[in-house]
């Protein structure tokens, strides 16, 4: 009986790191976003999938969607309604944003 009771707290306890491993993961994956979305501010003055004429300022980036232009409003999206209401196309500024962090290489490419 005290056998079977550590083997199964042994499990649960090996379960528990692998989760815990998991969150750290995705902790670690969301900074290392942040993180390029700065630097990519920082060097293109623009937010990613806001740039305006990406085809001539970043490199690799002939062809859509890393080549659609944003808006240049300083903002992702048009509207709080935008990010909860309607479907995602290779034209929004939400979809963009990750092949401009890409062709800047600033993240693994996609």
């Amino acid at each position: 009986m005290i056998i079977i009771g550590l083997l199964i707290g042994g499990i649960f306890s090996g379960i528990k790191l692998v989760d815990n491993a998991q969150v750290t993961q995705t902790i670690s994956t969301l900074k290392s976003i942040d993180s390029a979305s700065l630097t990519f501010r920082d060097i293109y003055r623009a937010l990613p999938g806001d740039l305006r004429l990406p085809n001539t300022r970043l490199p690799n980036c002939n062809a859509a969607p890393c080549s659609v232009t944003g808006n240049g409003d300083r903002r992702i999206g048009a509207t709080l309604n935008q990010f909860w209401g309607d479907t995602l196309t290779i034209t929004d500024e939400r979809f963009t944003i990750w092949h401009h962090l890409s062709a800047a290489d600033l993240i693994p490419s996609i």
